[in-house]
């Protein structure tokens, strides 16, 4: 039986020290399952409206940011529909784009997370085309220019 890293990892994080955007993040992990669940496009969109505005809003981004990427980037480990991981990789661009006015740290927190994962990103984008490839280029880039760029030429020959 394979274990889907990505369920694991929003179990084993206690929701409850984190925030939102409208307070502590205790149902958040329910929200991430749900879109890691989504069988269709509909279903990541549902998934998505109790994602968006709540870990980020605008360019602000919550404490419940920080574990969010790891969860991300657990996720892409297991094999995922392309309307999840296009979700995931959006996710992750957005979060990787915001600020946090309450912890001015978070930001830079949240892109040391995601440069941990960026060989899982590089992988990826190696397996992926069109929209997905693009966007996790984009991602990357936020996190290491140099490599993003590496990348896409070596991808782009």
């Amino acid at each position: 039986m394979s274990v889907d890293m990505g369920e694991a990892l929003i179990r084993s994080v206690d929701w409850n020290r984190y925030r939102i955007s409208t307070g502590r993040a205790s149902d958040f992990g329910d929200r991430l399952l749900g879109l890691l669940h989504a069988s269709t496009p509909d279903e990541s969109r549902v998934a998505w409206q109790g994602i968006e505005n709540f870990v980020f809003a605008q360019d602000t981004i919550f404490s419940a940011a920080e574990p969010t990427i790891d969860v991300i980037l657990a996720a892409l480990v297991n094999d995922r529909p392309s309307h999840v991981k296009i979700t995931l990789i959006d996710l992750l661009f957005l979060i990787l784009n915001g600020d946090s006015n309450e912890e001015p740290d978070l930001h830079r927190r949240c892109r040391a997370s995601a440069s941990r994962g960026i060989w899982l990103l590089a992988r990826e984008a190696s397996l992926s085309d069109g929209p997905i490839r693009d966007s996790i280029l984009e991602a990357m880039e936020l996190i290491d220019a140099d490599r993003a760029e590496a990348l896409r030429a070596l991808l782009d020959s």
